[in-house]
């Protein structure tokens, strides 16, 4: 799962997939704008089939808190 975030965050923003960890904050660290993050989760959507609650993207601040949101929620 780290490598299917690091490929789509990395189509958002400069930064190279090394830099990518769990613990990297999706705003502060890599940079993602408030936009980005809902596009990066709408096409992690789209390519694992799962629905992102709106009302919990607030809780998720880091790729890790997003993995483990995302592999939860699987269909």
């Amino acid at each position: 799962m780290i490598e299917k975030m690091r490929e789509i965050i990395c189509n958002y923003v400069e930064v190279s997939p090394e830099q990518i960890t769990e613990d990297s904050n999706l705003v502060d660290d890599l940079g993602l704008s408030s936009y980005d993050f809902i596009c990066v989760l709408g096409d992690l959507e789209n390519e694992l089939g799962v629905t992102v609650d709106e009302t919990e993207i607030v809780n998720i601040n880091t790729v890790g808190e997003a993995i483990k949101y995302l592999e939860s929620h699987k269909k």
